[in-house]
């Protein structure tokens, strides 16, 4: 729900790279976990998170369009 990531986002305005990547990969690990099939563009959104973090891109921007996007799909379905 988007209070709940609203929230997150401003608890975590100053996540470093590599904290925003596990938070990435929680999430695809939590997603997969619970038998949750995610389309081959989802998937390649999570892929592309992580190389913009790797990229320095900043993690809170990479963290807003993955939440809200998810957030997007999920309502989709």
């Amino acid at each position: 729900d988007l209070k709940d990531i609203y929230n997150f986002l401003k608890e975590n305005q100053k996540i470093s790279k590599n904290e925003a990547k596990e938070v990435v990969e929680s999430i695809l690990l939590k997603i997969n976990n619970q038998k949750i099939k995610l389309t081959s563009k989802e998937l390649d959104f999570f892929s592309k998170s992580i190389k913009l973090l790797e990229l320095n891109s900043r993690p809170i921007n990479v963290l807003t369009t993955l939440l809200l996007s998810m957030a997007n799909q999920k309502n989709k379905h």
